[in-house]
């Protein structure tokens, strides 16, 4: 009965799916101001918002069914690149916001800090079997919300994460292969800064760790 669920979500996803040529921004979330021009996130300082093409995930995953919109298969460098297309639960936020994320294997973690939910919100996931955790950085006294990471409830080894994105419509041309991280940023912008009670509560379990190490 199990595999039978499975593979009729697998078809729903894949019914769901529209190919796209066109860039991806990773924008981090688009629902809080953009900082203005000349600032540390306008600048990109964030080492996670650098995505390396390596490190997309280009598997379809199961999704959560009731909040999932569709995906949308972006071509970057003339390789299919799922975008997900997500709306939050209303269970958790009336608001049901929307984001399009990509998903990565790894992202780099200079600056990156992971903020925990309380665990009964945490498994209530766009990916079942995967528990989230918010992820930001700071850097030049600002937080920028880049995404999220799910983790298995299983196996804590288990993980990837998910940035916050958009795309444009044009394909990056780039040649040579030291070219095609810089063509692949050059479309994509991770992370916008965080809403007031996210940075809170990255206060909060900062100030709790401290709290523990002593």
């Amino acid at each position: 009965l199990r595999r039978e669920k499975m593979k009729l979500v697998c078809c729903f996803v894949l019914a769901m799916v529209a190919i796209v040529s066109g860039d991806i921004a990773v924008t981090g979330n688009p629902h809080m101001p953009s900082s203005p021009v000349g600032t540390c996130f306008s600048s990109s300082t964030c080492n996670a918002q650098v995505v390396e093409p390596h490190n997309i995930l280009t598997n379809l995953m199961v999704p959560q069914p009731d909040t999932f919109l569709r995906v949308v298969m972006k071509k970057v460098l003339g390789v299919p690149v799922p975008i997900y297309q997500f709306k939050q639960p209303a269970r958790l936020s009336h608001l049901e916001l929307p984001f399009k994320i990509l998903l990565m294997r790894t992202v780099d973690q200079e600056g990156l800090q992971h903020v925990p939910v309380p665990m009964e919100q945490a498994v209530d996931s766009w990916f079942p079997g995967y528990y989230w955790t918010i992820i930001v950085c700071e850097r030049c006294e600002e937080v920028i919300h880049l995404g999220w990471r799910f983790t298995s409830t299983t196996d804590e080894s288990d993980h990837f994460y998910a940035l916050i994105v958009d795309h444009k419509e044009e394909e990056p041309i780039a040649t040579g292969a030291g070219r095609i991280a810089d063509a692949v940023l050059e479309h994509l912008s991770v992370g916008m800064r965080a809403p007031a009670w996210m940075a809170a509560l990255l206060t909060t379990t900062t100030l709790s760790k401290m709290r523990t190490s002593y």
